[in-house]
């Protein structure tokens, strides 16, 4: 298919044009909605709307209202939306045509024709056609703009973009001006279908040029027009995927509207982003958007929470608008932690190098959305409508060399861990179907490209032991809940890289829960989480030196005198910490789950020198919230040196969970 892949192909469908009513809808609801949304159609922008007259008036009976049951999230309610358009027999009246859905938020969906009154509190979207840019001779797509990062050498990087101008037309790109360099761009047909009206896409690959803080501007030229970019530079570009966790800005918002506190100490963070040395960390935030076929540019941003206007293209992290300085607040904040720790990581060493962080995250998103219809056939999932994010919002990325990418989901994800569908199978199958995309689409990114994830972190202050209830395969890692799906992250080896995930790297987080009285998944504390995600990657992708990344469970053996068990710890750095706790520790029993506590600690294992003869298994931390309700109250942490002196880089890192076979 050549070197632009499956991206630049196949029809794109626009959603129908939205009524005078429905707007006027969208006008009322902005200062009077208990709690906003954004939705999302075949291609489509989105645009989030309450109505807040005349509750409880839906007529359920109305031919033109569909409902669906257990539907958990605005995600799904609103791609039955689009799947209701697509099922639409060409004859049927325009009056059946979904434009707008009602989430209830609770297991049903209700997609509704026309703008008639929704129930208070419920999430209303409208859906209406993407703005088509206007025809120019050439410009560059809209992932290349002023300021933006380019991935580094030693891989080379693709640019592409549009072009009126005749078949057979040269297309030269140049850097700096034809003095230092100049590729021949290739003219290829835009696919059929498309909302664009362009002739052609160019494409170049430039030859590799080695990370430098220097800036650059890079033209695309045929017969007398040209494009410009400017502030160009060279360095490692990372994608930042998932759910909420992910884009949990620095201020709260996830996407468009304030949802949740802003992450800890977010002042001194913010304050810290206007450091001149970080103009060199560029980022990019996409809008939402899923498709039933490829599309060819990301789309755009909503605001960034209340009134912060949405920031389009690339920026520094505290870009001059309308006269103001105004930092990103609106950007994922593991994002921006995440690039600003591996910027610091390589600069304290000596190697500075710019970085570009690229946040493609939608909250409430299961991973299948962000999967191949191949990649979900092979876990079982042949008719599974879904896949719509990695089209919408994963597939206009495809043709941008990246250096890596990081992963913050599952949560949705947690009731099926494993069997048909499960996470073990979709999860790992995503990343293969993401790294041969890329592979396809550049012909230059990595094909075994650093992939890194954040192991769950804790939700909710109910941790039960001793035979906890509602158990119903007590044997099983892969029991429905947090701790199950932690194991699944991992395909159920308890750690990464396995033979099922390689060149990976995670970060545990599940010792940084909200706070009382909350106990929220969304934890604002997200310094940690990202200091040990880079301590990984400056491992792995940059063969940083450290002690360790993880320490992991090793041999588990008796006690000499048979009444208890001695687990070792590998990877343990500068030595097993001194316990901070007694409990976490489990062993099965007759089919039950028994609390065996665990009382020292020496650098390389801790005892638990009471556990019963008839026990099967072991396993430690297997809860949703096993460890507290503060930060840093699991038992068993290793010491380690730091890496840095930035936000939330501690010397200390904890033993992740597991469950192991007692063959003592």
């Amino acid at each position: 298919r050549g070197p632009l892949a499956a991206v630049l192909f196949a029809a794109a469908v626009c959603c129908s044009p939205v009524s005078a009513s429905q707007k006027e809808t969208r006008s009322d609801a902005k200062t009077d909605c208990s709690r906003g949304g954004l939705g999302f159609g075949t291609d489509c922008d989105v645009v989030p709307s309450c109505n807040k007259f005349s509750p409880n008036k839906i007529d359920y009976h109305d031919p033109d209202v569909a409902v669906f049951d257990n539907i958990w999230n605005e995600t799904a309610c609103c791609a039955l939306c689009q799947q209701h358009n697509d099922a639409r027999p060409p004859s049927a009246p325009n009056s059946t045509n979904c434009t707008i859905a009602v989430w209830h938020g609770f297991g049903t969906c209700h997609l509704k024709s026309t703008a008639a009154e929704p129930f208070n509190s419920t999430t209303v979207v409208a859906l209406q056609p993407i703005p088509v840019p206007p025809v120019v001779p050439l410009r560059f797509a809209s992932i290349y703009t002023d300021h933006v990062v380019l991935q580094a050498a030693p891989l080379r990087s693709v640019v592409w973009g549009f072009a009126n101008v005749p078949l057979g037309t040269p297309v030269t790109v140049t850097v700096d001006g034809p003095e230092v360099f100049a590729v021949q761009g290739a003219l290829l047909p835009l696919p059929s279908g498309t909302p664009y009206s362009d002739q052609w896409i160019w494409r170049a690959v430039l030859p590799a040029t080695a990370a430098s803080l220097e800036p650059h501007s890079i033209t695309v030229s045929a017969i007398g027009d040209n494009a410009t970019i400017i502030d160009v530079l060279f360095g490692d570009v990372y994608i930042c995927g998932g759910q909420s966790n992910m884009e949990y800005s620095i201020n709260g918002s996830n996407g468009a509207i304030i949802k949740h506190p802003p992450i800890n100490d977010s002042n001194s963070e913010i304050t810290t982003m206007k450091r001149s040395e970080y103009s060199a960390i560029r980022l990019i935030r996409a809008g939402h958007r899923t498709s039933t076929g490829p599309s060819l540019e990301l789309p755009p941003p909503a605001q960034g929470g209340e009134t912060y206007a949405p920031v389009l293209g690339w920026t520094h992290p505290c870009p001059t608008i309308d006269g103001e300085v105004t930092c990103r607040v609106d950007m994922s904040a593991l994002c921006w932690l995440f690039g600003r720790n591996i910027f610091n990581g390589l600069a304290d060493r000596g190697t500075p190098r710019p970085i570009g962080m690229i946040e493609s995250c939608w909250s409430g998103s299961p991973d299948e959305a962000w999967s191949t219809a191949d990649g979900l056939k092979q876990c079982g999932l042949p008719g599974k409508a879904n896949g719509g994010m990695y089209q919408g919002m994963i597939r206009p990325l495809l043709n941008t060399t990246i250096k890596g990418a990081i992963w913050y989901q599952g949560e949705e994800d947690a009731p099926h861990p494993a069997g048909v569908g499960g996470y073990n199978c979709t999860f790992p199958t995503m990343v293969k179907s993401w790294r041969s995309g890329w592979l396809e689409g550049t012909g230059e990114t990595d094909p075994l490209f650093p992939f890194g994830l954040v192991q769950l972190n804790s939700v909710g202050n109910k941790s039960v032991y001793n035979n906890p209830p509602g158990v119903s395969n007590a044997s099983s890692a892969f029991e429905p809940g947090f701790a199950g799906l932690r194991w699944s992250q991992t395909s159920g080896h308890g750690y990464v890289p396995n033979p099922s995930q390689p060149n990976t790297f995670m970060a545990v987080s599940y010792d940084t829960p909200d706070s009382p009285p909350q106990f929220d998944v969304h934890s604002p504390f997200k310094q940690p989480t990202a200091a040990r995600l880079a301590r990984g990657a400056l491992a792995v992708i940059y063969n940083v030196s450290v002690d360790t990344i993880s320490p992991l469970v090793g041999r588990v053996s008796r006690t000499a005198d048979q009444r208890g068990l001695v687990v070792e710890i590998t990877n343990v750095g500068q030595g097993v910490a001194p316990l901070r706790s007694s409990r976490g520790f489990e062993v099965l029993v007759d089919g039950k789950w028994l609390s065996v506590p665990v009382t020292t600690a020496t650098a390389t294992a801790v005892t638990i020198p009471q556990v019963p003869t008839a026990a099967k298994k072991l396993r430690y931390n297997w809860y949703d919230n096993p460890c507290g309700y503060g930060c840093f109250e699991c038992a068993v942490y290793v010491n380690v040196n730091k890496l840095g002196n930035w936000s939330g880089e501690m010397d200390f890192l904890p033993l992740p969970p597991f469950m192991v076979d007692l063959l003592v």
